[in-house]
């Protein structure tokens, strides 16, 4: 006989009952966000990735040399690769070190110590033997040739002074009478360099005579500067004396450091006092001073030495004196690093 179901108890107590749940609720569709996830997948990936690089070695490639198909082909001595040579081996070799040269300063352009005295520099050494001999048969060649071609190949840059020895000889030539060398021997300011120094006369500057100045040549042998021997000979530097002008000239003379006795007291206090001569006696000879404290000023008194004879070119002027007369003033020297010494003071260089 089948079995029936069995039927709950009408009156059962809650504690006989037992509790059946209810159905559950489900979502009908899947709500979480997609494309959230998979950009978190994608920055993970490539994070990871970028990680893993990290970690890897750098790439490098090696290529080899071709060899020499020549050398080998031949048989030809391997050559082998020379070491390099270090840079301080470029130089100068360990055993020979190289030396540069110092350059080439004149006194003049060295900055002056104060209370310091300057060292004169060694004068190359002059025959002043061959000198003489040499200027002696140039200067004959020089009054007794026929042609300006031939006078000027006696004298030293004889392109500058063609003009001026046309001039000097055209109304014809002076009759030599004496020749001989100076009693000093100056050096040339700037450059102290030694100068053979000789006194001529001749027909037409008997008594004061002229100087004229040797000039050692780069392969040997001598020609006459023909500037001081034409100024010296005409006698400009006198007439510039007696005539007092107030413009400036240039003169080239021998001159010497002096103190100055002949001027007055306040004259000497604020001069440099220099000698100046023209002539192959004393007869063309005054005193020329430059302000003190001037550019000018410290170039004489560092490179003029007491005692010692100098040939130079030198501007000059005349200027007047607040208690009367005038003063032969130095204005600039030629070859030095100074300024001209006007008026207003001296001109910066």
């Amino acid at each position: 006989m089948p079995l029936m179901p069995q039927q709950p108890a009408v009156n059962a107590s809650p504690a006989d009952q037992a509790y059946t749940p209810g159905p559950s609720w489900k979502p009908q569709r899947d709500e979480r966000n997609v494309p959230l996830g998979i950009l978190l997948v994608l920055v993970l990936g490539f994070g990871g990735w970028l990680f893993w690089q990290s970690l890897q070695t750098p790439l490098s490639v090696e290529f080899e040399a071709p060899e020499k198909p020549s050398a080998v082909a031949e048989g030809a001595p391997e050559e082998k690769p020379t070491a390099p040579v270090p840079e301080a081996a470029m130089v100068a070799s360990p055993t020979e070190p190289a030396v540069m040269p110092a350059p080439e300063i004149r006194r003049a352009e060295l900055p002056l110590t104060p209370g310091a005295v300057p060292v004169a520099q060694a004068a190359a050494e002059v025959d002043l033997v061959a000198a003489g001999k040499a200027a002696e048969s140039l200067v004959k060649v020089l009054l007794g040739a026929s042609t300006l071609d031939e006078r000027l190949s006696t004298i030293a840059q004889a392109d500058e002074h063609r003009v001026d020895m046309e001039e000097f000889f055209g109304e014809g030539s002076p009759k030599l009478k004496s020749f001989k060398l100076a009693n000093a021997t100056p050096r040339t300011l700037p450059g102290q360099e030694l100068v053979p120094l000789f006194q001529i006369t001749t027909d037409l500057n008997p008594k004061a005579g002229a100087l004229m100045r040797g000039v050692p040549q780069e392969g040997g042998g001598f020609l006459m500067d023909w500037p001081l021997f034409a100024e010296t000979h005409a006698r400009r530097l006198d007439s510039f004396l007696e005539k007092k002008s107030e413009q400036p000239s240039w003169f080239h003379v021998v001159l010497r450091r002096s103190h100055g006795l002949e001027l007055p007291e306040a004259v000497r206090v604020q001069h440099l006092c220099v000698n100046l001569q023209a002539s192959a006696d004393e007869s063309v000879q005054g005193v020329a001073v430059t302000p003190a404290d001037t550019p000018l000023a410290r170039f004489l008194e560092r490179e003029a030495e007491w005692g010692t004879v100098y040939v130079g070119r030198l501007l000059l002027q005349h200027r007047p004196q607040a208690g009367g007369g005038s003063l032969v003033v130095i204005l600039d020297c030629e070859g030095a690093v100074t300024g001209a010494v006007f008026p207003s003071g001296a001109l910066k260089r």
